[in-house]
């Protein structure tokens, strides 16, 4: 099965240790390769790690939002799924990031599950998509 690398960014390290642990326990084919309390922090990682796909959490007072992560890495290709504990921001998350997946805290295992299926499915259609535009032809005179 193919694995993918992820970056879990959210102010509350009861929240990454949980994710983390159900993400080791129920799929299996997530690669944490970096956790992030900050939006400086999560910057950094993003940009040094370049996951697949990023878990995402909304409020991180007194760092800002999980928007102006998206806003100051939107040159970066990566997939999003929010875990939040707040419903009321999914309608901006729908306009304006198009997440893979909208988790509302506490998250299912069922959710996470789905979320990570679609994860793996949309890594694999980029990645399709990379390939065919990679091959081509040699012609030799």
């Amino acid at each position: 099965m193919k694995r993918i690398n992820a970056v879990i960014i959210d102010d509350e390290s009861t929240a990454v240790q949980t994710l983390r642990g159900m993400l080791g326990e129920f799929c299996p084919m997530v690669n944490v390769i970096q956790t992030s309390n900050s939006i400086e922090d999560a910057v950094q990682a993003v940009e040094q790690y370049r996951p697949e796909v990023v878990f995402l959490d909304i409020e991180m007072p007194p760092h800002g939002t999980g928007f102006d992560f998206l806003r100051r890495t939107e040159h970066l290709p990566y997939g999003v799924i929010f875990t939040t504990a707040y419903d009321h921001y999914a309608v901006q998350a729908i306009n304006d990031v198009q997440p893979w997946a909208y988790l509302v805290k506490p998250y299912k295992t069922v959710e996470l599950i789905k979320a990570v299926h679609v994860a793996v499915v949309k890594t694999s259609q980029i990645e399709a998509q990379a390939d065919k535009q990679h091959r081509g032809f040699l012609l030799i005179d």
